[in-house]
């Protein structure tokens, strides 16, 4: 059961970094921005501040997907 969400979940991801970044490869990226999203529960898990965390990964995809002015 794990490995048919983790496959849904990288797809949705690169599904939506696709959409976000059109005419960009996402492979790495995706890969990337899901171990950050592991890594962040991870930390939630491990009593890590749970609104930081958040602000931070929020603050991560927005530089991502967008443009520079």
């Amino acid at each position: 059961m794990a490995a048919i969400d983790e496959g849904h979940a990288a797809a949705s991801l690169r599904a939506g970094l696709e959409e976000a970044m059109p005419g960009h490869h996402v492979a790495a990226l995706t890969n990337l921005l899901s171990a950050s999203f592991d890594r962040a529960a991870l930390d939630i898990e491990g009593g890590g501040e749970k609104d930081a965390i958040r602000a931070a990964m929020l603050f991560l995809i927005d530089r991502v997907v967008t443009s520079p002015s």
